[in-house]
């Protein structure tokens, strides 16, 4: 039998284990993330910019003696981040601004050519880049994260929701913020 499924005269086939293929790479990307998420989460500590104890039980305690310390922010890791630009943070805030930026860490395409879709979802992408890059500037804003900060959560929305908001990043916002 045939490698393939779909209508092979017309061009139009796909390899069986297509499916099975995506699926698999999917997991492989997610792994990745988490993997790499860990290595910076206790690099962090290891360097004390980072509270000792397992990820998700210090990320809260600390997202909530943060809360506790500043009540009148909306997004605490944006908060922290604008505030780095000006002011001493302590360590464990430092961190916490710090893993933010490696959770969130931007688009960075290393492809070349490719399908017709993947052409339009890339430029997409970059359409949406490009206006984030003109609202930060016409805001009066050095960084993205002191640009998300500024924004009201309950009027724009900060993160992806579907059909509201395509705050889509390129990963050099991000490595300016750090320098910065």
């Amino acid at each position: 039998p045939a490698g393939v499924v779909g209508d092979i005269e017309e061009g139009r086939e796909e390899s069986r284990s297509a499916q099975r293929r995506d699926a698999r790479l999917a997991r492989r990307q997610t792994q990745r993330r988490q993997r790499r998420l860990y290595k910076v989460f206790h690099l962090l500590q290891r360097m004390g910019l980072l509270p000792a104890g397992p990820r998700v039980e210090v990320l809260y305690k600390l997202q909530r003696e943060l809360e506790r310390r500043y009540p009148q922010t909306t997004v605490l890791p944006y908060f922290l981040r604008s505030r780095a630009l000006d002011q001493a943070l302590t360590e464990h805030e430092l961190g916490r601004a710090l893993y933010h930026l490696a959770q969130r860490r931007g688009f960075l395409s290393n492809r070349v050519g490719g399908k017709k879709e993947d052409a339009e979802e890339r430029s997409k992408v970059k359409g949406s880049i490009k206006g984030l890059r003109a609202a930060i500037e016409a805001a009066g804003k050095r960084t993205l994260g002191e640009y998300m900060a500024s924004l009201d959560p309950r009027v724009t929305p900060i993160r992806n929701k579907p059909g509201l908001s395509d705050h889509y990043t390129h990963r050099s916002m991000y490595l300016d913020e750090f320098k910065l």
